[in-house]
C-alpha cells in the first residue's frame, strides 16, 4: 500500500481474471445506452479486456502495493505459470524509470494432492529449481522476493494416503498470513529506508496521479510522485 499508519490497515487491490469478460462497472441502467453507442459489445469488450490485461493492471497493481499476488490452477512448476509472470512483470515495467519493487506471491489454488507441494519452501525452491533455465532471472530483479504457495481443495480426502484437504488447507493459509504479515513488514522498513514515506490520506493523491499517468501512457517515475 506504499503508506505505514498506526492503525496498520491493509487495502486489497482485486483485478478480475486474465480471462474475465464481464465488465462489472456497467450497470443495468447503463446497459441500454452502451449498446446504442457501440454496436458490436462483444470485440469492444474484448479490446478492452486486451487493454486492461496487458498493460492497465499489471502497472497499477505493481506500482501501489507491497505485495502482487498472483493465483493460479496452473502447476507452479510448468512453462504457463511462469510465462503469466514474466508478463505480468514486462507489462508492469513496460514504461517504468523508478519504482520500488514488491514481494510476488504465486498460489496454485485448489491443488490436487498429487501435484502440490503444501510446505511454502520446499514449494518456493521446486518453482525456482524447475525454471532455473528459463529467464527466471530476468524478471525476478523486479520483485524483493517469491514465496510460492499450493492450496488444496478442502472438500478434498484421501483415506489410503490420510490426506485431509481441510486441514492442509487451513496449515497452507495460516502460512500465507504470516508470509504475507512478514513480507508487508519487510517492505515498509524497506520504503522508509528509501524515504518514501506516504500517509494514508496521500495513498490516495499518489493513486490519482499515477492512473491519469497509466492512463495517457506517459513514463513512470514514482520518484516524482511520493
Amino acid at each position: 500500500n506504499l503508506y505505514t499508519d498506526s492503525s496498520n490497515q491493509v487495502y486489497y487491490i482485486d483485478f478480475e481474471g486474465t480471462y474475465g469478460t464481464q465488465p462489472l462497472q456497467l450497470q443495468e441502467s447503463e446497459h441500454r445506452e452502451f449498446l446504442e453507442r457501440c454496436p458490436d459489445p462483444s470485440q469492444w469488450e474484448e479490446r478492452r479486456r486486451l487493454m486492461l490485461k496487458d498493460f492497465f493492471q499489471p502497472a497499477i497493481a505493481y506500482l501501489t502495493c507491497n505485495i502482487v499476488i498472483f493465483m493460479t490452477r496452473e502447476k507452479l512448476v510448468c512453462r504457463r505459470s511462469l510465462e503469466e509472470c514474466e508478463h505480468f512483470a514486462q507489462a508492469a515495467n513496460g514504461r517504468v524509470l523508478s519504482a520500488l519493487p514488491p514481494a510476488l506471491v504465486l498460489i496454485q489454488n485448489c491443488c490436487r494432492p498429487s501435484e502440490g507441494i503444501f510446505k511454502a519452501p520446499q514449494c518456493t525452491e521446486a518453482f525456482l529449481r524447475t525454471h532455473l533455465s528459463s529467464d527466471l532471472v530476468g524478471w525476478q530483479k523486479f520483485f524483493r522476493s517469491i514465496d510460492c504457495f499450493c492450496i488444496p481443495d478442502e472438500y478434498l480426502t484421501c483415506k489410503r494416503s490420510g490426506f485431509d484437504g481441510e486441514e492442509v488447507c487451513q496449515e497452507v493459509l495460516a502460512s500465507l498470513k504470516r508470509t504475507l504479515a512478514a513480507r508487508l513488514e519487510e517492505d515498509v522498513a524497506w520504503r522508509l529506508e528509501q524515504q518514501v514515506r506516504v500517509s494514508q490520506v496521500q495513498w490516495f493523491s499518489v493513486l490519482a496521479a499515477l492512473c491519469r499517468i497509466v492512463n495517457e501512457r506517459e513514463t513512470v517515475q514514482m520518484s516524482s510522485i511520493y
